[in-house]
């Protein structure tokens, strides 16, 4: 198959298509497919590692073998267009027949391989960022000539004020089939569902409007009135109108995962830090840094990085060439860290970090070349990072969960400890991040999850948040969930929950 992609990409995907396996579907995979199938818009609401992308590529296949498609367009993360859907259809003999073009580089490229465009590349990857150019101009869609639409991750696309909804939306009725996928549909509240499930329907369930959806269900609260909460009641009307539209189905349910153990290392702030930390939290204002702290923002992020060890001590330069000056305010988080990777005794530990000034104090504590997953890290040293973690070679690895949440597979090497030196705000990162590890071929008796918390901080509060977002997140898909299973149950011989 002639692909449109890079010539390193075409050149990996020969090398994997040599040692390709049959698809053999679980059996919860063909319940996705079949309804899919059966369903012109729908989502896949699966955690991740349970074969979303290949049922997704199954699908394709046989919706291009009736000639339902012509061709689908997958929007993606960048990582995923890359690393997953290329070697998704060169790993599974089933999908060789199907040929992929790649719309992501230079305006150059982008182009010619839309021109180059044949009836036999019926998958095109874009990522999110692309949205924007493909629509801007009306003979791009042309060329195009896609009637499916698979949005991965479309979390990704819940803020209907993003450029990249804005783009999609007043082209939605061109697609004729319209899919969802994702494990985490909610990662904050129920607010985040709207531009999903707006993607599927174009407004039946949910309404036409954000706005309209938010005066529905929701009530005005918060600073100056700009945050909303749901009524109370309208969680299940909403489920309720969701449910006939998506298939959730729970990895625990129909996979044989490790146990999730949890941690927490609690840590206390040294005196003369506690004192200062306090002052913040009271005045906004401190001697360590240059300029009085104007606001709570502000001060929330000096409090988050004083927990680390490490603050900014001047403003981020706004050509950003200057590297900003750090101060070291202690070493507790630091030392809890360190103690706990020399109990491991050489065991891979994966570390979510969140500063850069982080990553710095890791390695001066542990070792220079301790590698780092963050938007420092080049394309070759993040896949060549991800090939020895899984090889059992690397005893730690840090990583951002903002730049290695999804599309990452890490479980080769039966890694068991995951910790989090930074405790993350956004509740699908955190769920994200574990998962890399947490998911189906690892084949360790438990993943434990390692929180560094350094009590009476904002540390405690943004773990108190966490599990408030994955409650929220939890009551939601066990109530798509609890649909699926009544819908689907009695009826369908595919749906069980046999483990293999």
């Amino acid at each position: 198959m002639n692909h449109i992609v890079p010539r390193d990409l075409a050149a990996a995907m020969a090398e994997h298509a040599t040692a390709a396996k049959d698809w053999s579907p679980w059996p919860y995979q063909e319940l996705a497919l079949k309804i899919m199938l059966c369903e012109a818009q729908c989502g896949l609401f699966l955690d991740p590692g349970m074969g979303k992308t290949s049922a997704t590529l199954a699908t394709i296949k046989v919706r291009v073998a009736r000639r339902h498609v012509r061709r689908a367009l997958i929007v993606a993360p960048l990582r995923a267009i890359y690393e997953v859907w290329p070697f998704e259809v060169s790993d599974w003999k089933d999908f060789h027949s199907l040929g992929i073009a790649l719309l992501h580089g230079s305006p150059k490229w982008r182009e010619a391989a839309l021109r180059a465009l044949k009836p036999e590349h019926q998958v095109v990857l874009i990522n999110f960022e692309g949205l924007a150019w493909l629509f801007e101009k009306k003979e791009r869609l042309r060329l195009l000539d896609a009637n499916m639409l698979i949005i991965d991750e479309s979390s990704k696309v819940k803020n209907t004020n993003s450029v990249r909804f804005r783009a999609l939306r007043p082209h939605l009725m061109k697609f004729l089939y319209r899919h969802i996928l994702t494990g985490s549909p909610r990662p904050r509240n129920y607010e985040d569902l709207f531009g999903q499930i707006y993607i599927l329907d174009r407004g039946a369930a949910l309404g036409s409007y954000i706005t309209h959806y938010r005066n529905q269900y929701f009530f005005p609260t918060g600073f100056e009135m700009r945050e909303w909460a749901l009524l109370p009641g309208k969680d299940k009307e909403i489920n309720a109108k969701i449910a006939p539209m998506v298939l959730r189905l729970d990895a625990k349910d129909h996979l044989k995962l490790p146990a999730t153990p949890e941690r927490i290392h609690k840590i206390t702030l040294p005196d003369a830090v506690r004192k200062e930390y306090d002052r913040i939290e009271e005045s906004l204002m401190s001697e360590l840094f240059d300029a009085p702290l104007q606001n709570s923002t502000s001060a929330r992020s000096k409090l988050c990085q004083i927990a680390n060890g490490s603050v900014y001590v001047d403003a981020a330069p706004l050509d950003g060439q200057r590297a900003r000056a750090v101060k070291v305010v202690h070493t507790a988080k630091i030392e809890a860290l360190t103690d706990l990777y020399e109990e491991l005794q050489g065991e891979p530990l994966l570390v979510g970090i969140g500063y850069h000034h982080d990553v710095a104090a890791i390695r001066r504590a542990i070792g220079k070349d301790v590698p780092c997953l963050n938007s420092d890290t080049t394309k070759g040293q993040f896949a060549s990072f991800i090939k020895d973690w899984n090889k059992g070679r690397l005893p730690l690895l840090l990583g951002h969960p903002a730049s290695m949440g999804h599309a990452l597979n890490m479980q080769k090497c039966d890694g068991r400890h995951v910790a989090f030196f930074d405790i993350p705000d956004n509740y699908d990162d955190y769920d994200q991040m574990f998962r890399r590890v947490w998911r189906q071929g690892n084949k360790a008796p438990f993943c434990m999850k390692h929180h560094l918390v350094v009590t009476a901080t904002v540390d405690v509060a943004k773990m108190a948040n966490l599990r408030r977002k994955g409650r929220g997140q939890r009551d939601f898909l066990d109530a798509m969930r609890a649909y699926a299973e009544t819908k689907y149950g009695s009826r369908n011989p595919l749906y069980n929950r046999n483990r293999r």
